[in-house]
């Protein structure tokens, strides 16, 4: 995972996946077919360990407010944590939405996990009467989603993060710095 994580698919070798799997070419074809295959388990493996920090945080305790700004931790660790190699499910989808559609639309639906737990949460934070129920919450998924998109994009281009906070602060700010404090309950 970490190599095409790094590297991507196209510019992923076998030579490269042999090494740092460390197992030979034979092995490697016999245990996963082909480099196809063997990116496919990357991308599901990074869906169960990257992205699923994203919907831990949304589905763990607390009030809405609390869980969404859980996932706004979650990003800002993703973003500066080393290497900062962006997201790999926005990098294929990039990378791959001309060539292999395939590719690109199961590395899509990964993200779209993400947005349809936190229009969830938004609704229930409108239910709570802890945002206002006049705001459309799959929208303000739609787009928090497509910051961090572009947030995964920058950050491994970035050498000083202080765009990414700010960034990050804005997103704050859209979803949940206008709820009411006194509507908040842990």
């Amino acid at each position: 995972m970490h190599v095409f994580w790094e590297r991507g698919y196209e510019a992923t070798s076998i030579a490269d996946l042999v090494e740092a799997v460390g197992i030979g070419r034979q092995s490697l074809y016999g245990a996963f077919g082909d480099k196809r295959r063997l990116f496919e388990e990357s991308l599901a493996l990074y869906a169960r360990t990257e992205l699923q920090g994203f919907i831990d945080a949304l589905e763990g305790p607390g009030s809405p407010r609390r869980r969404v700004q859980a996932m706004l931790d979650h990003i800002r660790m993703l973003a500066v944590r080393e290497p900062r190699n962006g997201c790999l499910a926005i990098r294929t989808a990039a990378s791959q939405c001309g060539c292999d559609t395939t590719l690109a639309t199961h590395a899509a639906a990964q993200t779209e996990r993400v947005v349809m737990e936190l229009a969830k949460t938004l609704g229930e934070a409108q239910q709570a009467g802890q945002l206002d129920p006049g705001k459309n919450a799959m929208a303000l998924a739609r787009t928090a989603v497509c910051t961090l998109h572009g947030m995964a994009i920058l950050a491994p281009l970035k050498d000083d993060l202080e765009d990414l906070e700010v960034i990050l602060g804005i997103l704050g700010t859209l979803l949940i710095d206008e709820w009411d404090e006194a509507c908040e309950t842990s």
